[in-house]
């Protein structure tokens, strides 16, 4: 969930265990990616990444929170909705975050997770 546990986790069990990162869990929980890439990048601990965005509306987050869990269908009430790369945060935040994972550590895989409901699929990959 955080870069504190995934850490705490490593320690337990060793440095096989790494982060599936993906900053659209991050930011519905309120944790700036970069600062986790800093963090988790320090330790070698990022084993793959999720190009996949969330959209915050923050007059649904003034309602029910960062932690709503209302129905994904509940596009228009919810707080946080995953959202195709772009649709969330701007180009120059997802370039600062590749930046990021690149000075950190991180040259692998980058895994489009299509999970937007507004979008179809051939929409979301264009």
């Amino acid at each position: 969930h955080t870069p504190y546990t995934l850490l705490k986790l490593r320690e337990a069990t060793g440095d096989a265990i790494g982060a599936n990162l993906d900053p659209s869990h991050l930011w519905w929980q309120g944790i700036d990616p970069i600062a986790a890439i800093k963090i988790l990048g320090q330790a070698n601990a990022i084993h793959h990444f999720h190009a996949k965005d969330t959209y915050i509306d923050q007059d649904n987050v003034n309602m029910y929170g960062l932690t709503d869990m209302q129905p994904y269908a509940n596009v228009k009430t919810r707080a946080w909705t995953f959202r195709t790369v772009g649709y969330g945060h701007n180009p120059h935040e997802w370039g600062e975050m590749i930046s990021a994972l690149r000075m950190n550590g991180y040259d692998y895989v980058m895994s489009i997770e299509h999970e937007d409901p507004i979008m179809s699929i051939e929409e979301g990959f264009n």
